[in-house]
């Protein structure tokens, strides 16, 4: 998922907004996902508008990616490809859900002049 952001908004909120409404539809898929919840925190990178075509080329690749490379190796990849210092121990923090439903688990990269570039994984 590709976003511009407005000024107008923060990172936080936008998180925020995106986790609660889709939390909200989430649970009325079934009393399955009654004990859905997202991780605490999200994650994000900054780009240049120069790079919204490879981002969104990126963003394109992610299924035929992931049939190689899971989401949580892929993120650490670009963590440290990108420089991005983390702690391994705090870097997950959900509990997996037995329901053949994939939870979106959302990284971001926000684009200079006030846009984010959210990449989903599955």
């Amino acid at each position: 998922m590709l976003i511009s952001l407005s000024r107008n908004i923060t990172l936080n909120d936008l998180m925020m907004m995106l986790k609660k409404d889709s939390s909200k539809w989430i649970k009325k898929n079934g009393s399955a996902f009654g004990d859905f919840y997202w991780q605490d925190g999200y994650g994000a990178f900054s780009i240049g508008e120069s790079q919204v075509d490879a981002v969104t080329e990126y963003i394109r690749g992610q299924k035929e990616r992931h049939k190689t490379l899971t989401f949580e190796d892929e993120v650490v990849v670009l963590a440290e490809r990108y420089g991005v210092v983390f702690d391994p121990r705090y870097l997950w923090t959900w509990r997996p859900i037995d329901n053949p439903l994939r939870v979106v688990v959302v990284w971001g990269v926000i684009l200079s002049g006030g846009g984010v570039a959210l990449a989903t994984g599955f």
